[in-house]
């Protein structure tokens, strides 16, 4: 999966000559006269906008129906609805922003030119205290052929509508009319990955499936109905698998599989994954975020930058017992938990018992995208080391143990090791 890993993190700090601080962290266009568009009304209106918005000058801000901006718009302004006087023009900055000094107080009109394809812009629309806060509405392209379109990452679905095994027909237009997201899933039979995945799709879709759908469509040359209803028994899985044209490989410009597209209720392409999600957690951020009753819509250009971290369940343990159990010799090391923005979601190591000894283990293994972290200060002299035996049991590349000295990392172990 690509750039997910779930950290699993011990630190051990050494200071030579000085006393020092360390960490040990690791990673675990409609048409119309008049715009359907409400006008902003002053409680819409962001102070930064109001203070720009005074005499001769007038703003306008474009985004969309979920509120992402959308820069690059080009925007016209007119004397008047006539819109038979151009008084100037200029394309919206990279939030969504433009700014017109036109000199004086007018009954001024704004069209916008350039929006991508599947948004609907009103024929023209009009200022509230010199602000003008265009929305623009996209919704699932319709009437026309799917496989005659390139896809990717920001733009409007085209409708499509699959038939499963059994005869029942899935069109995304209708589906985003009950659902408020749609996970278009490609797979085939024979994908390891994809068979390593579906397991947590199902978990979280019997969890969500009345707020969001998935879409397992199969496009692969050797498989047939019969041996997509042969997988879908096998694995159990309740959510819709279909054939899909071979064609959809260039319309979707796939790579390889599995690949999911995440359609948000505004039809956008929000998220392209590529390879296999081999854990619930990210399947549930996804499903979080896009059925959300005050959902933000965003492009995310990689699943980490979309999956939720997860807040510590477990107590932290008592520093001084830390200590004890921990030092040998009365080594002179002090043990602290996570400081300032680590501390919110950083998990603390834990006593238990390994082999009839009292030891300390990182809680977090549980939990996906997280990690756990364990500080120690020290001060040695010259000539002195410090050593320390551990236990690692993970996931080879994915579950980390990491030893940070001074913020720097100097030791990473992963997979199944034991040193002293």
């Amino acid at each position: 999966m690509k750039n997910w890993k779930r950290w699993l993190t011990a630190i051990l700090a050494v200071a030579l000559l000085v006393s020092m601080c360390s960490v040990l962290a690791g990673c675990g266009g409609g048409e119309g006269e008049k715009p359907e568009t409400p006008e902003a009304p002053e409680d819409q209106i962001s102070e930064e906008d109001k203070a720009l918005a005074t005499g001769g000058t007038y703003v306008v801000n474009v985004k969309t129906a979920g509120g992402m901006v959308l820069p690059g718009i080009s925007v016209y302004i007119y004397a008047d609805e006539t819109m038979a006087d151009l008084k100037t023009f200029k394309q919206v900055d990279e939030n969504g922003k433009a700014v017109f000094d036109l000199g004086e107080a007018g009954n001024y009109v704004a069209t916008v030119t350039g929006a991508p394809k599947g948004y609907k812009v009103e024929t023209f629309y009009t200022f509230t205290n010199n602000v003008a806060n265009i929305v623009l509405t996209s919704s699932v392209i319709q009437g026309e052929d799917i496989t005659t379109a390139q896809l990717k990452l920001g733009d409007v679905m085209y409708d499509f509508t699959v038939t499963t095994p059994k005869g029942e027909k899935y069109t995304l237009s209708e589906v985003l009319k009950e659902k408020k997201v749609v996970l278009l899933n490609f797979w085939y039979t024979t994908c390891g990955p994809c068979a390593s995945e579906v397991p947590y799709m199902e978990e979280v879709y019997k969890e969500y499936k009345d707020k969001g759908e998935i879409i397992a469509v199969n496009n692969h040359p050797t498989d047939n109905n019969n041996t997509i209803q042969s997988f879908k028994e096998q694995y159990q899985l309740s959510f819709p698998m279909a054939q899909a044209p071979a064609a959809w490989s260039n319309t979707f410009s796939i790579q390889g599989y599995p690949t999911t597209f995440v359609i948000d209720r505004y039809g956008v392409i929000c998220l392209v994954e590529v390879g296999g999600i081999t854990s619930k957690r990210p399947f549930l951020s996804m499903f979080e975020h896009f059925t959300a009753d005050k959902y933000e819509q965003k492009i995310f250009n990689a699943l980490d930058e979309l999956v939720t971290n997860v807040k510590p369940t477990v107590p932290n343990e008592n520093e001084e017992e830390l200590a004890k159990v921990l030092n040998v010799d009365n080594a002179p090391i002090k043990y602290r938990h996570a400081e300032g923005e680590d501390a919110e979601f950083a998990w603390p190591f834990a006593f238990t018992e390994k082999d009839g000894s009292k030891v300390v283990k990182a809680t977090n293994s549980d939990y996906d995208g997280s990690y756990s972290i364990l500080i120690a200060d020290v001060t040695l002299k010259k000539g002195q080391a410090l050593g320390m035996d551990y236990i690692v049991s993970s996931e080879n590349g994915s579950d980390i143990l990491h030893v940070i000295v001074d913020d720097e990392p100097i030791y990473q172990i992963s997979g199944n090791d034991e040193k002293t």
